[in-house]
């Protein structure tokens, strides 16, 4: 009897701490979604800011030496023979730096259409459980995709072009689970990286980066490792913690 209460005490322990680790998991992605509401609350603040600037009149308070114009080409002369002490220089500075940060401002509102260029990025819409070796990981979700080489159904790239390209690659492993993963060109391994939480209670993220040449219509595609798979279930939730996959041209 007594062997029985021992046993269900020590599983009553088990689940107790399994619950505990899922509730540190929910208040780490509950704080990284605050943090990622601020940001994006300062960053509305900013652009309505340059909207109001952007449109906000130049009036003749702000412009005082427009009223010199007014004296006509005598005034010119006298600011020109430095005998007219009634210009105020610091008006011609201060109209110099409104139209610089107008015209700035403007640039910063106005993206401009890529021209020829080679950029994507993507991410799981979704968790994706235990996969076996060799299997082709699948990005569904795009945030970028200049040129549309990027294919979000099969989860490959293709290069339009030859030259060095930057790839790099983000997964997130729930807790005691782990997995290796490969950069690949063709069927060439370039790039390897293995993400582990399996001795902790919380998720673990890991990003690769390579930098390689690669020819015109060779494939890139991210896959578990050739020999071994994962274990546990992949991590990509949209609004809280995403598994990525991204790359462009750098010449």
């Amino acid at each position: 009897m007594i062997q029985e209460l021992r046993k269900s005490l020590s599983e009553i322990k088990l689940v107790q701490q399994e619950q505990n680790a899922y509730i540190k998991t929910l208040e780490r992605k509950l704080k990284i979604h605050e943090e990622r509401i601020r940001d994006d609350q300062k960053k509305i603040a900013d652009l309505e800011e340059l909207i109001l600037n952007k449109n906000e009149p130049l009036n003749q308070a702000e412009f005082p030496f427009q009223q010199e114009k007014s004296h006509g080409r005598q005034a010119s002369k006298g600011v020109l023979n430095g005998t007219d002490k009634g210009w105020d220089t610091n008006s011609v500075i201060n109209k110099r730096d409104v139209h610089f940060n107008l015209s700035r401002k403007k640039r910063l509102l106005s993206v401009p259409e890529p021209q020829n260029g080679v950029a994507f990025s993507a991410y799981m819409s979704a968790n994706e459980g235990t996969v076996g070796a060799g299997h082709t990981l699948i990005f569904h979700s795009l945030v970028t995709n200049v040129g549309n080489h990027y294919n979000k159904h099969t989860g490959v790239f293709t290069s339009p072009d030859s030259g060095v390209y930057v790839f790099t690659w983000t997964i997130i492993v729930d807790n005691h689970d782990y997995i290796r993963t490969e950069l690949v060109v063709n069927s060439s391994t370039v790039g390897t990286m293995y993400t582990s939480a399996y001795d902790v209670n919380n998720d673990r993220t890991t990003t690769g980066v390579v930098v390689v040449q690669i020819n015109q219509g060779d494939v890139v595609f991210i896959r578990t490792n050739h020999t071994s798979g994962s274990v546990g279930t992949i991590i990509s939730i949209p609004d809280v913690l995403r598994s990525t996959f991204s790359g462009w041209k750098l010449f």
